[in-house]
């Protein structure tokens, strides 16, 4: 096979991984494999494991890139909103349009990629500061309560409705509803009556948006 320039070789692994990442998304992990991908892009079997050389460290990448994609989202919102529980608010909003996307199972067959596995953990710790600092700035400007302990805030609004997808229990329920139900009742428990005001009007607004 005739070697690719840089250019190319930098198109085709920006096809691979938009159609591997639409794949996931829509029937899981475990579902997809490297035949039906070359498939959908009518591309040899063989160019896409010179590119990746396995499915794990193709899900990898397709997750890496979905949370660059998801922080310059997160950055332009910061700079943009009137305060940090809008922020907030905007943020948990642009993920759940984006989970709504996935198939459950995509959440189901994470265990059994270790690297998946290792980068989130790696990610729940680099984003922790910026998160703990959102959360004070939030309280100075009076939209937060100060007796929440906001490191356990932040574990909640991660792992709460991870663990109740991976649980299992809940398989009929769209994900968008999990994080509605998890995320935003919790986080209604941390605000003043300052910022409950303004997630009622985040409540009503999303409820229109959806209907």
């Amino acid at each position: 096979m005739k070697k690719q320039t840089p250019e190319a070789l930098q198109q085709t692994r920006l096809r691979i991984i938009e159609a591997a990442r639409d794949a996931f998304r829509v029937i899981g992990v475990k579902d997809v494999t490297m035949d039906s991908i070359a498939r959908t892009l009518k591309m040899s079997k063989r160019t896409i494991y010179e590119v990746f050389p396995s499915k794990e460290e193709l899900f990898l990448e397709c997750i890496k890139t979905s949370i660059a994609q998801e922080d310059a989202v997160f950055a332009e919102l910061e700079k943009n909103c009137e305060n940090h529980l809008e922020y907030l608010l905007r943020a948990f909003e642009y993920r759940v349009n984006e989970l709504a996307k996935c198939n459950a199972k995509a959440f189901h067959d994470i265990d059994a990629y270790p690297s998946v596995n290792a980068f989130f953990q790696e990610q729940y710790e680099a984003r922790k500061a910026h998160s703990l600092t959102v959360l004070n700035k939030g309280i100075e400007e009076g939209f937060f309560r100060s007796n929440v302990n906001h490191e356990i805030a932040y574990f909640v609004g991660n792992r709460l409705p991870e663990m109740v997808i991976r649980s299992r229990l809940f398989d009929n329920v769209p994900i968008k509803d999990i994080f509605l139900n998890t995320v935003l009742c919790y986080l209604s428990g941390c605000v003043t009556t300052k910022g409950a005001m303004v997630m009622e009007e985040f409540f009503q607004r999303y409820e229109t948006s959806a209907e």
